[in-house]
């Protein structure tokens, strides 16, 4: 049995921008950026068909590639924006697709941002204020 990884939808936005990709957590408003290698290996991640066996193919050609892999990997799931599933299929593609990570600008960026997260978590259409019309924060 393996594990593969999905993003963690319909919690959870993504959207890829050319240089960085950029993952919102709709439930907790904080939005996250990923950029080289964290943001290829992201990418990598939520299409291998064994999320673990990357890991491991990186780790056994990189070690410092592999364990910052392994390190973003933790970071998404602590943050709640993958989610494991089981598959009991084999990744025929591992090569290629450690090539791609390592073939990219090295480094596991993994920045967090919670600046907007009021403003994320707000609900313009139920919570305003009935005498001018515009929108509250609910725990205003």
């Amino acid at each position: 049995m393996t594990m593969r990884f999905e993003v963690a939808t319909p919690a959870v936005a993504y959207e890829d921008f050319g240089p960085d990709a950029v993952l919102l957590n709709l439930e907790t408003g904080s939005y996250f950026s990923l950029t080289d290698q964290a943001k290829v290996f992201f990418g990598e991640l939520i299409t291998a068909k064994d999320g673990m066996g990357l890991i491991a193919a990186l780790r056994a050609r990189d070690g410092e590639t592999g364990a910052g892999a392994a390190q973003t990997l933790q970071q998404l799931q602590d943050n709640g924006l993958v989610r494991a599933l089981a598959s009991d299929q084999a990744d025929d593609d591992l090569d290629a697709k450690c090539d791609a990570i390592l073939a990219s600008p090295p480094g596991f960026s993994f920045d967090s941002f919670t600046d907007l997260a009021d403003v994320i978590a707000a609900d313009p259409i139920h919570d305003f204020d009935a005498e001018t019309g515009l929108p509250v924060l609910a725990n205003a």
